[in-house]
């Protein structure tokens, strides 16, 4: 498969685990998409969309079992999809808007699992992570991580 030249700095980012977590994966994949985009001189949606197919499929081939990286291509796919009848620079827009909104609701996901994570913990606990955690794996203060630092937070209060 050829490559798109614009975004292969972030295939190999997730390629190489420089990026790891799955939903760090998912947010590199979906900014790989517009990056992989951005520089399209198709004035059509299908020549357009034939672009950022390409895109994609190049994208998916980075870690072919990352499920936060499909479903957030899939949402890039949709996104370019549901504006079809819109000006190819609109579409742009969208894509983009669409990538800080995946980025938006993970940190609203982080902050949920970290209040919830956080009020099963009684004094004296002891708590153990292991995978990655934290700001390297999400695009917050992270998921297992987050729960130490919401507790540091209601302690503080």
């Amino acid at each position: 498969m050829s490559r798109p030249v614009m975004c292969a700095g972030c295939w190999r980012a997730i390629k190489r685990l420089e990026v790891r977590g799955a939903p760090a994966i998912g947010i590199a994949g979906a900014l790989g998409v517009v990056i992989g985009v951005v520089g399209s001189k198709a004035k059509e949606f299908a020549p357009f969309f034939k672009e950022l197919t390409r895109v994609i499929k190049y994208l998916a081939s980075s870690r072919p079992t990352a499920v936060n990286l499909f479903w957030a291509l899939g949402r890039m796919e949709y996104a370019a999809t549901k504006n079809s009848a819109r000006p190819i620079t609109d579409i742009k827009k969208e894509l983009l808007k669409e990538a800080l909104r995946i980025i938006a609701e993970d940190k609203s996901n982080c902050r949920r699992m970290a209040r919830f994570g956080a009020s099963l913990i009684k004094s004296g606990d002891t708590i153990l992570t292991h995978c990655n955690a934290g700001g390297l794996a999400t695009a917050d203060y992270g998921t297992a991580l987050g729960v130490l630092f919401e507790l540091e937070n209601m302690a503080s209060a």
